[in-house]
């Protein structure tokens, strides 16, 4: 089996870098919130996907990357609830 992608939690402000790409991203945002981030939502945002982060090591939200180029291809997150009986993956 051939490892395609790589996943990377986000885990400082310098990976707001990549959040952002996504966040300004019309053909992105448009489906999934029906506009673009100001820069101040994708902050706010941001932020509270790395308070997030801290409360589980193995669940989140990642960046992805196409292994071959190191290439950010997008992010995806796996929640979980507090009682650890049900998971998310997006």
């Amino acid at each position: 089996m051939t490892t395609r992608i790589s996943f990377k939690k986000y885990l400082s402000e310098d990976d707001f870098q990549y959040f952002l790409k996504l966040a300004s991203n019309e053909k992105v945002m448009v489906m999934n919130y029906g506009r673009v981030f100001l820069l101040e939502e994708a902050n706010n945002c941001y932020k509270r996907m790395l308070e997030n982060n801290k409360r589980h090591k193995d669940f989140g939200h990642f960046k992805v990357f196409e292994r071959a180029t190191n290439t950010f291809i997008g992010s995806c997150a796996l929640s979980i609830n507090d009682d650890f009986t049900e998971a998310e993956v997006e």
